[in-house]
């Protein structure tokens, strides 16, 4: 399968999952209820970090990952989209007196950081709540050393049996405004460029850890500056303009 397909396939399919994020933001608590901690930290574990390893922790959010990486003695960079999520982070980092961890903002990141100059990404919710799931992926792979390890995080909807009715307007929603189940999307574009070492829902399904490997010699290009595609129009097309009555 080449490059263009796939990523082809997220950009469409990706701006419609992005506007219903309200809908899945809405199940946090539901979340936390099967399992989402306990699959932060199996990725963590997952990972085996070692004191002197460099690891991003990409969507930091309000820094949650930041004790237990912390814990392991590696060098950490914490690195969100959200500025009031970076400053969280840091207050987080003062409180706790972390030393080796920094937290930065994308624009920081993507100035200071070098290319290929972290042995391990861990991205946990990242994914799934990227306005850019392309850019995201692309920058994954750039920050990465070859056969550097990705311990991920995210939303699926492939449910055990037993949870599907409580899931099942949520799951409806999600297949008929994004095409597609947003797990299936970000593991794709894992995909592109990692060979997946270990993938399996946790508890209830409605997480899923990843561990995967960057492939030495992968490419990925710069996604293209995005389109914003409306899914639901405010108001009508105009009529076109042709003989009366048409």
């Amino acid at each position: 399968m080449t490059q263009e397909r796939p990523l082809k396939h997220l950009t469409q399919h990706w701006t419609r999952w992005w506007s219903i994020r309200p809908l899945f933001k809405s199940t946090l608590a539901l979340r936390r209820l099967v399992g989402e901690e306990d699959a932060r930290l199996n990725a963590i574990n997952l990972l085996e970090l070692r004191p002197g390893q460099r690891v991003l922790n990409f969507g930091c959010g309000l820094g949650a990952n930041l004790s237990p990486l912390h814990a392991t003695g590696a060098e950490i960079v914490a690195v969100d989209l959200d500025k009031e999520c970076v400053e969280a982070a840091r207050t987080e980092i003062r409180a706790r007196n972390m030393t080796h961890v920094q937290a930065l903002t994308l624009a920081e990141a993507q100035e200071l950081l070098e290319p290929e100059s972290f042995d391990a990404v861990l991205c946990t919710g990242a994914f799934t709540s990227a306005p850019d799931l392309e850019q995201a992926l692309y920058l994954v792979w750039r920050w990465l050393k070859p056969k550097g390890l990705v311990g991920a995080v995210d939303y699926t909807l492939v449910l055990k049996p037993e949870r599907r009715l409580l899931f099942a307007p949520f799951l409806a929603a999600t297949y008929f405004c994004a095409g597609s189940s947003p797990s299936n999307l970000w593991e794709l574009g894992l995909g592109l460029f990692c060979d997946t070492l270990f993938s399996e829902p946790l508890q209830g399904g409605v997480s899923r850890v990843v561990l995967a490997r960057k492939r030495p010699g992968s490419v990925m290009e710069p996604p293209k500056p995005r389109v914003e595609i409306p899914v639901c129009p405010l108001s009508p097309s105009p009529r076109p303009v042709g003989r009366r009555g048409l």
